[in-house]
């Protein structure tokens, strides 16, 4: 949020008229792509300039700056109605947070006609990040890459090298993308994905990707979430996951329902590979995601009485939420969870949890 409110402040005092109203050498290379009459979104426009030159061109334009962006009141498809041919996205990826270019790209799928084409440019980590007062974000292009493909574009031109936007002095190294929707997001994993996965013994690399994204999503979006279970087990016994262990397992209070569902069907997990593949939305309190071979599973609870209940099990006194939670370390990361770790193990494991049982789940 302190980068993007530094964006924002900095782009509203800049004086645009100063910029050169010449078309960018981008423009002139996207528009034999596109068709006299077909519609166009150019995303983050800056002074216009590129978008009066396809409007020049004859085609119908939508427009809107970076100061529009806003965080904590993101609009689904950009707040448009309407279907575009063609979404222009230059020189914009670099100079956001990461989600709010998640949120770019899901949105610029989604406003998209079947078979539209999405132009990006933007400064590529082969570079460097050039001395001025505004803050930089340089692109990974296989990283780019792999989120496009996952929100089922294909791609139909790539590029990353120089001397595709000479200005003055500089010449940035630059990833160029042309990418074509070709289907909606998938963000479900199939049956056969899921027998795939189920119950294989945990990987420590591949579970710690899914629960750092896990978190980082949850972090952008203010929704907080506590470790449980075995995976909090691990956490304070072993400092790290259980070997024996086949999933990871986090809690969330029943109101983030809506809010995490509307991630997850939003593409905001499949856009970093992560596909739901079981649910429970009778009891309406688990929900898991799959990455490679890995689950995690998404714990919902509700109060009852003087216990949070999630489907049959009762699992915390309510003092544990209710007085706050506490911080615990797992792989070099701060995690919320109970308020009383031991009060919670001794409750949930009565048979003893102290010492490691070998090749097996801990029985509750």
């Amino acid at each position: 949020m302190e980068e993007v409110k530094y964006n924002i402040d900095f782009w509203k005092a800049f004086d645009k008229t100063k910029v050169t109203k010449e078309h960018s050498m981008f423009a002139e290379f996207c528009l034999p792509y596109m068709k006299k009459g077909e519609k166009l979104l150019d995303i983050c426009c800056g002074n216009f300039r590129d978008t009066y030159f396809f409007a020049d061109k004859g085609l119908i334009i939508d427009a809107f700056d970076y100061e529009d962006f806003n965080l904590e009141d993101k609009k689904l498809n950009f707040d448009l109605i309407e279907k575009f041919d063609h979404v222009y996205c230059r020189f914009i990826l670099h100079v956001i947070p990461e989600h709010l270019e998640d949120y770019v790209l899901i949105n610029a799928h989604n406003v998209l006609k079947e078979g539209g084409l999405f132009y990006i440019e933007a400064r590529s980590n082969k570079g460097e990040v050039p001395i001025n007062n505004h803050y930089r974000r340089l692109i990974d292009i296989e990283e780019l890459r792999n989120k496009l493909l996952r929100l089922n574009f294909k791609i139909v031109f790539e590029d990353e090298t120089k001397g595709l936007s000479v200005y003055n002095n500089e010449d940035p190294i630059l990833i160029r993308f042309i990418v074509r929707k070709s289907g909606e997001i998938r963000t479900r994993g199939t049956l056969r994905e899921e027998k795939a996965t189920y119950r294989n013994p945990i990987n420590s690399v591949s579970s710690m990707y899914l629960l750092l994204t896990t978190k980082q999503i949850f972090d952008d979006n203010n929704i907080p979430f506590f470790l449980v279970y075995g995976t909090l087990l691990g956490a304070y016994r072993e400092k790290g996951f259980i070997k024996h262990d086949t999933d990871i397992d986090i809690g969330l209070l029943d109101k983030y329902w809506e809010q995490v569902m509307a991630l997850i069907n939003g593409g905001y997990f499949a856009i970093h590979g992560l596909l739901y593949i079981r649910e429970e939305h009778k009891k309406r309190h688990l929900k898991a995601l799959q990455y490679k071979n890995d689950w995690i599973d998404f714990w919902f609870f509700k109060k009852a009485k003087e216990m949070y209940k999630s489907g049959r099990f009762y699992n915390m006194q309510a003092f544990q939420i209710d007085d706050g939670f506490s911080d615990i370390d797992f792989y070099g990361q701060k995690f919320k969870t109970v308020n009383n770790i031991k009060t919670y193990l001794d409750r949930h494991y009565p048979k003893g949890w102290k010492i490691p049982v070998k090749d097996t789940h801990a029985k509750f």
